[in-house]
């Protein structure tokens, strides 16, 4: 199971991107139009779909390496805890009437805990981490 985990950590990269890509997409959409009250069937579908294929990774991923949730570090813990409060962002962005100061404040946070997402996840809280060392 373990020669899995290069292979699964690369899934869990792409969904990673995916979920931001369609974030961004949903948001300039409404952006676009804000009179329109529905999504596109792709943009109601494919969020829920590969956020479900995020979790799932993230699983194996925990399940293969062994990390405790809360465990040495609490990285993985308080990572996820960032990522509920995204997921609320995310929500609140999309929701908030169009081209509105709460519009555009939610969206700006959200985009701010995903990029602490990415540093905890890459440097596991160690303030002497470079965010893009050793990205390879």
């Amino acid at each position: 199971m373990a020669g899995l985990y290069p292979h699964i950590k690369h899934a869990h990269w792409l969904f990673i991107m995916l979920s931001v890509i369609l974030f961004n997409i949903k948001f300039w959409w409404v952006y676009r139009h804000p009179t329109q009250s529905t999504l596109p069937v792709a943009l109601r579908f494919l969020p829920p779909s590969n956020d479900t294929m995020l979790l799932f990774t993230g699983m194996m991923m925990m399940t293969i390496a062994k990390w405790p949730l809360f465990g040495a570090g609490a990285w993985l813990g308080l990572k996820l805890l960032f990522v509920v409060i995204y997921i609320m962002l995310g929500i609140l962005c999309l929701r908030s009437q169009p081209r509105t100061k709460k519009f555009y404040i939610f969206y700006v946070l959200a985009m701010i805990t995903v990029s602490s997402v990415a540093w905890m996840a890459h440097c596991k809280l160690s303030f002497s981490c470079h965010f893009f060392a050793n990205w390879v």
